[in-house]
């Protein structure tokens, strides 16, 4: 028996079954590619969905930060998993570097594990205005993204990454660690340095918000790659296309 087609995330660990099994193994990465390399797959990025924004910038300030100024505050977010290994404690830690940054505020949202999450909070007001939002809805975060200015995700394992690819559907630009897919998905339209380097992470971040023309070019690459590469649209006529042919 052929099943036609599989879609799965290869993940850190060997997989043990054998795409003789299937007419087509899809992987969202070509790093995900690269852990299973005796699998016959084939890349077929996500797609991921963009709601737009219904709420002006004062809006939201009036809604969520109702202590800062937004005509003066520059917002930095990161929306994503809460877990050790996506760094969200590094995202804290630029804060605090860049803590004699009034204009700056940090801000934090997703779900994670009750203990962990304990620490985070634990740690989020030593320095730096850093806001920890919790887990927020799709529409929250679609209004939280656009009005970033920039997205500060360090991470150190993405297969693919949502979390990197939501900041770019909205135009925003994204720092994070060089490593597993990351590079590969945000391609020109974001920054990375050095798994770790706080410094660095920081120096980059201050030099990308020193730089409006910067921002704003890279962000512009931010959005055209998420249209042209991982959109829900070119996501669902890949795919189609590949259901197409393995029934034949």
């Amino acid at each position: 028996i052929c099943i036609p087609i599989v879609l799965t995330v290869v993940c850190t660990k060997k997989c043990h079954f054998s795409s003789d099994l299937f007419k087509e193994v899809l992987v969202p990465s070509e790093y995900a590619r690269s852990l299973n390399p005796h699998l016959d797959s084939k890349v077929v990025y996500y797609g991921v969905s963009r709601l737009p924004s219904k709420k002006t910038r004062e809006e939201l300030f009036s809604e969520l930060f109702p202590f800062a100024d937004p005509t003066t505050t520059t917002l930095i977010s990161r929306i994503g998993a809460i877990e050790p290994i996506k760094h969200p404690v590094d995202f804290i830690r630029v804060a605090h570097k860049l803590s004699r940054r009034e204009d700056l505020l940090f801000v934090l949202a997703g779900k994670g594990d009750a203990g962990y999450i304990g620490y985070i909070k634990s740690i989020v007001g030593y320095g730096g205005r850093v806001v920890y939002l919790g887990e927020v809805s799709e529409q929250d975060k679609a209004e939280i993204l656009s009005h970033t200015s920039v997205c500060l995700y360090p991470t150190e394992f993405e297969a693919f990454g949502f979390s990197l690819v939501e900041p770019m559907s909205h135009g925003v630009p994204v720092i994070s660690y060089n490593n597993t897919a990351v590079k590969e998905v945000l391609g020109p339209g974001g920054r990375t340095v050095p798994t770790n380097d706080l410094d660095l992470l920081a120096a980059e971040t201050e030099s990308m918000l020193g730089d409006s023309f910067d921002i704003k070019e890279l962000g512009n690459i931010a959005y055209r790659r998420w249209n042209s590469m991982f959109s829900p649209q070119r996501y669902a006529k890949e795919v189609m296309s590949v259901y197409e042919k393995s029934i034949i």
